[in-house]
């Protein structure tokens, strides 16, 4: 069984992955952009920035699937929201 609290800290280190990725287009393409006067060339280096973030999120995503094969750590199907649930409705149930 999967711990609550271990998959919390695994999104919260992706949710910050996420956001220093993302937040690091500007400072990267701002010198580049900052004399271009076609707003369709602007927009299509920004798409291009974003997809490039996203792919290397989710190229990291695999690396840590490929160590986890490597170390054969499995995974519960359990979801989070079934895992929860369960534990509300066991908690709920009386004494006997």
């Amino acid at each position: 069984m999967v711990k609550v609290e271990d998959v919390r800290r695994t999104w919260a280190n992706i949710a910050v992955m996420i956001k220093t990725r993302v937040l690091a287009i500007p400072n990267r393409y701002a010198v580049q952009l900052v004399n271009e006067p076609n707003p369709n060339i602007i927009a299509d280096v920004l798409t291009k920035a974003v997809y490039e973030a996203l792919q290397a999120i989710a190229d990291e995503d695999l690396k840590v699937e490929e160590q986890k094969k490597k170390l054969n750590i499995q995974l519960p199907t359990q979801s989070l929201a079934q895992e929860n649930t369960n534990e509300k409705s066991s908690q709920n149930k009386p004494a006997a």
